[in-house]
């Protein structure tokens, strides 16, 4: 009899760890989606570049799996890729779908994509490293990039 209970509670334990373990998956292919989403929201205000951040993403995650990344950290490379321009929320129509040359003051406003981008993404603390993938996606090695003009390693 005590052995029929302790099959019975181990088949529980089995069914309700199965149970999780698909709650897990479905959550996890949710944030994919919803990233997603919003990436094409991204690009979707941007004529000239619609699809891009899509691009980026895939194209870094190609780079990550031949660096010999881990799985988990070029997923993660993905979803920064994914997520980087998401400031251009914050940027006007106008200024984004511009087919003249920038103004030094419109350019000062693209310019700070990278920041909001950060603000924006800051606020997802289970996933601190999408933050740190738009705040510094314009950084260049000789220090011409933007927001900090960051040079050298």
């Amino acid at each position: 009899m005590e052995a029929v209970r302790n099959v019975n509670h181990i088949n529980r334990i089995d069914s309700q760890n199965r149970e999780i373990k698909i709650a897990r998956d479905n959550i996890k292919e949710l944030s994919v989606e919803v990233m997603e989403a919003l990436a094409h929201t991204i690009d979707a205000k941007d004529e000239y570049t619609r699809g891009h951040s899509v691009r980026v993403a895939k194209y870094s995650r190609m780079i990550a799996e031949r660096l010999n990344l881990s799985s988990e950290e070029c997923e993660n490379v993905y979803y920064m890729a994914l997520l980087h321009d998401i400031g251009k929320i914050g940027v006007p129509n106008e200024i984004i779908n511009s087919t003249t040359k920038l103004t030094d003051d419109e350019y000062a406003v693209i310019k700070t994509h990278p920041g909001v981008g950060y603000d924006i993404l800051a606020e997802i603390k289970s996933r601190p490293d999408l933050s740190i993938g738009a705040r510094w996606h314009h950084e260049r090695y000789d220090g011409k990039g933007y927001p900090n003009g960051k040079k050298g390693v």
